[in-house]
């Protein structure tokens, strides 16, 4: 199979890169509107479909991007025990499960 130019590879960047925004986009919109189920199913949709959001665990900038929310957001919903984590040496994890428990309202 042939290699992709620099500007294909650019190309199927920037389209990856929209295809996350409009994602985050829809996120964030229902995320604000209340609607948890919905918006479960679009970040399943997007773990699903993105090679980063398909790991099993995220730093809290990573989710927050993930969730289209506030780094800010991120840490007080971890303060307040809304959103669970696990501590890997100096560093706080926010699992897949514990996204999922969040969305659904399993706190």
């Amino acid at each position: 199979m042939p290699e992709k130019t620099k500007g294909e590879s650019d190309m199927a960047l920037s389209s990856a890169v929209n295809r996350a925004q409009a994602s985050t986009n829809a996120v964030a919109v229902r995320l604000v509107s209340g609607m948890r189920e919905e918006l479960l199913a679009i970040v399943r949709e997007m773990l699903e479909q993105n090679t980063v959001a398909g790991r099993l665990a995220y730093s809290p900038d990573e989710a927050a991007e993930l969730l289209g929310i506030s780094r800010e957001l991120i840490h007080d919903l971890l303060r307040t025990g809304q959103l669970g984590s696990v501590k890997a040496g100096r560093r706080r994890l926010i699992s897949k499960h514990h996204i999922e428990a969040f969305l659904a309202g399993d706190q």
